[in-house]
């Protein structure tokens, strides 16, 4: 059966000496990359700095001859001729995606599947399924088959939305048609939520406590009447200091906070009085009521889980509970993705050679925290595409927030003071430092580690890591019925045992999370690094990652797969506009980001699909596939693999990042004046 559903033609046009002079594709008739500064890369990217390599590399075979393919003649006419046809080189690049609920109307279930030459991108669909899938079949016997039989056996959906067949060359030919590739995109998965608190030890005035809430979220603001936020930067830091007292279980006599609660004064009502014109105004009228401690955490809990579920790239949109006013999300993205890691299992289980790789973001260590880079060495000052730096900037600051920089534990300001709880007021990141680009753990020498607080460091991302693990959800609607059955029959053990804990009011709850991880590393996950957990792959810092530490890049013959935000200017390592930008979406995540608002609707002036990861991924394909150095003639395969780990040729390159599932063809030719001077030598 034809594929209907064809992988789209890219054409990457180069010179005589490789360099890419233009790219070609459905959307636009021509792109110039050396036009955006996004390419050439600058600085170090996994440890390369390959910008002049990427200038002034030889390509040592011509790419426009990889393959030529021969028509043989009629046996029995002497006169046929064989029909040669010299072929263009080409790349698959698969985008896998994205996989939850960051578009909020319609959720994301995107993955890819590599079996030999074979390359699907699918989306999973929990309804009912039938065979063979939509867009393609696989070839009868093959794992891929089997794979996709499994879905319709399980009655589970997997509809094919792009396919390719990677073109035969040296640069495939050890990918093996019995082995199976299943790669999961950006997940992005939570830190845990507070619990809902119990009603019986909430505060007994239901306006009184929801007063309290609105004053602590605007303590998480801006302050000043231009930004509609009544509180002063000193009640801010009294707010600050109240909490920190407390934690610290010290008296809070002199805490202005602390005072102010205990004749907490509300708006109980309103009613109306002669405004000296003859006319009336209406004027709030006010109670005096007292908050304990436990009352104010309670309240705060609300409000944090409120502000966390709104902002979740990985579970749906927030289900507001109107009695207790806090969030409890329906757990379904998470039921159907341990759904389809039952479904690999059993593969596995049942003798499928099946190689499970993820592109990065596996984990949120972004949102609402702080930049773990700040305290390494400065790069590059001013670092990434003005053009873009400038346009974010101006839709950040119609909020009239600017970032923040969400400092957690043991944080120090001012020099000497060591704060024991993160902060939770206002702290605004001067714009000055927040586009600076920083070296990471790879570029610092021993001596130099020697004078950053890596201790702190690595005990701070050790504290998001098992937040992470820690988030739990109930499962309201037992969606999870039979993937409980199914994780018994594949993984082994029994899920609710393993996975339902109780919350604080004694009420079953599910580590949604921890089951995900916990059936990836069953399957033999390699993970890779995104700049949304990029900390975890950093040679400093990954110590303190515990199970979540993981490497930046994975080579297999015939397959590259990298997170893909080298090529995205402001979110490479070490770069804190990216950090910068996700701390303010934390607040202002479906006006900002949630691409039913402000950016997707001005999505085509930040397209980078063209400009950058393209461009980016031919670049890759060309210096190691084609590439010799500049100074030593050495093939850049060989170069790049003395970091330790080996860099194999390829012609499948897989990436995340943007979210975007796309499965591409790119075919490199040379640019017409190349070929006119080749022609005349």
């Amino acid at each position: 059966m034809a594929c209907k559903i064809k992988a789209p033609l890219v054409k990457v046009i180069i010179d005589e000496k490789g360099q890419i002079q233009e790219v070609e594709d459905q959307h636009s008739s021509w792109y110039r990359p050396d036009l955006d500064s996004a390419l050439p890369l600058s600085g170090m990217h996994y440890g390369w700095s390959i910008e002049d390599i990427a200038k002034k590399a030889s390509i040592s075979k011509p790419v426009y001859t990889a393959q030529v393919d021969v028509a043989g003649n009629d046996e029995g006419d002497k006169d046929d001729r064989n029909t040669i046809s010299v072929q263009p080189s080409e790349l698959l690049k698969l985008d896998v995606g994205f996989w939850g609920h960051y578009h909020r109307k319609k959720p994301q279930r995107n993955f890819g599947v590599i079996c030999g030459r074979n390359v699907w991108l699918c989306d999973y669909k929990a309804g009912g399924a039938s065979y063979p899938p939509k867009g393609h079949k696989p070839r009868k016997g093959s794992a891929a088959e089997k794979f996709f039989h499994a879905f319709c056996d399980e009655k589970y959906g997997a509809e094919v939305i792009r396919h390719a067949i990677a073109k035969p060359s040296n640069l495939v030919k050890k990918l093996k048609s019995n082995q199976l590739y299943v790669i999961f995109p950006d997940l992005h998965l939570p830190e845990a939520w507070p619990d809902i608190p119990p009603e019986s030890q909430r505060h007994p005035v239901k306006k009184a406590r929801d007063q309290l809430r609105h004053e602590l979220r605007e303590a998480q603001r801006q302050p000043s009447l231009l930004s509609t936020n009544p509180l002063s930067t000193k009640e801010q830091a009294s707010i600050q200091e109240y909490f920190e007292l407390m934690h610290l279980g010290k008296a809070t006599a002199s805490n202005s906070y602390a005072k102010k609660l205990a004749g907490y004064n509300y708006v109980d009502g309103f009613t109306t009085m002669p405004d000296g014109a003859g006319g009336v105004v209406t004027v709030p009228t006010y109670k005096k009521t007292a908050f304990t401690y436990q009352h104010v955490m309670w309240e705060k809990a609300v409000l944090d889980r409120q502000i966390q579920s709104t902002s979740c790239w990985f579970y749906p949109p927030e289900n507001r509970n109107d009695s207790t006013g806090a969030a409890n999300p329906d757990p379904c993205v998470a039921v159907d993705f341990l759904n389809l890691l039952c479904i690999v299992k059993k593969l596995k289980n049942d003798g499928v050679d099946v190689r499970v790789l993820q592109v990065g973001d596996l984990y949120e260590l972004w949102m609402n925290h702080e930049f773990l880079y700040l305290d390494f060495p400065v790069d590059q000052k001013g670092a990434g595409s003005s053009t873009k730096l400038r346009f974010i900037k101006s839709i950040m600051n119609s909020t009239k927030d600017g970032y923040q920089y969400r400092m957690d534990r043991d944080w120090h300001l001012p020099p000497g003071t060591v704060h024991p709880i993160k902060r939770y007021v206002y702290n605004e990141w001067p714009y000055d430092t927040l586009v600076n680009r920083f070296k990471v753990g790879n570029q610092i020498t021993p001596a130099g580690s020697k004078t950053l607080p890596v201790a702190r460091l690595c005990r701070v991302l050790g504290d998001r890591v098992q937040a992470i693990q820690d988030f739990k959800m109930p499962d309201p609607k037992k969606l999870s019925k039979k993937m409980r059955s199914d994780w018994a029959a594949t993984f082994g053990g029994d899920f609710s045992s393993t996975y339902d804990v109780k919350n604080s009011q004694g009420n079953t709850e599910t580590l949604w999370n921890k089951a995900i991880l916990d059936g990836l590393d069953s399957l033999g996950m390699r993970s890779i690094y995104g700049n949304h957990d990029g900390y975890r792959g950093d040679p400093l810092l990954k110590n303190g990652a515990g199970r979540a530490a993981c490497d930046p890049w994975i080579s297999d013959p015939g397959i590259w797969v990298e997170h893909g935000h080298r090529w995205d200017d402001y979110n490479r390592d070490g770069m804190a506009f990216g950090a910068g930008v996700t701390n303010i979406v934390y607040y202002y995540f479906d006006d900002i980001v949630g691409l039913d608002g402000t950016l997707g609707n001005l999505s085509y002036f930040i397209d980078q699909e063209r400009e950058a990861f393209i461009p980016g991924a031919a670049l890759w394909f060309l210096l190691i596939n084609y590439g010799k150095h500049p100074k030593n003639g050495q093939k850049l395969d060989a170069f790049f693999s003395q970091s330790g780990k080996t860099v194999h040729p390829f012609g499948i390159y897989i990436s995340g990042h943007t979210h975007s599932p796309e499965l591409l063809r790119v075919r490199f030719e040379l640019s017409a004046w190349a070929s006119f001077k080749g022609f005349f030598g």
